[in-house]
């Protein structure tokens, strides 16, 4: 696939005009001069920009359709989660390493939220572990990474 006479934003430097070729789901060149493979599917991008993925730092994803329906459609190609179950993030790892999650954005999660009782967190219907005091936390999360790798095996 071709996008012609685009206007592309690379992340640094907005370039003006330029063809870009996708090759196998990746950018394979982008130019004012690169060479166009017989039978690729031609785009004019006359008047649009290409740019890069979004990225949403701050997230907390619980289904599978929300990183396409919620994410993917608007252009954030990478959520950071900062709370969601543990066996549904191994899972969106799981397909990601497959190559299998092309139609939604990529997840990637903190793990699972733990706070003082009364905290934040505590105030919505999910149960939300907590700590009273600092040496809990390490018995906790060794349970915590036990847990997460019998789920995601």
């Amino acid at each position: 696939m071709v996008f012609r006479n685009a206007r592309v934003f690379d992340g640094t430097r907005v370039i003006s005009r330029a063809d870009v070729l996708v090759r196998d789901g990746r950018i394979a060149a982008v130019g004012t001069d690169i060479a166009i493979p017989e039978g690729a599917q031609v785009i004019d991008g006359s008047g649009k920009t290409l740019l890069p993925g979004l990225i949403d730092a701050h997230a907390h994803v619980w289904m599978r359709t929300a990183l396409k329906q919620q994410h993917l459609v608007f252009g954030v190609t990478t959520v950071l989660d900062m709370f969601t179950d543990a066996q549904f993030a191994a899972g969106m790892r799981k397909e990601q390493s497959a190559g299998q999650a092309s139609d939604r954005a990529d997840l990637y999660s903190a793990g699972v939220l733990v706070t003082a009782p009364g905290g934040h967190g505590t105030e919505y219907p999910n149960k939300v572990p907590t700590l009273s005091n600092p040496s809990q936390a390490q018995a906790f999360g060794m349970h915590a990474s036990r847990r997460a790798r019998i789920t995601s095996s």
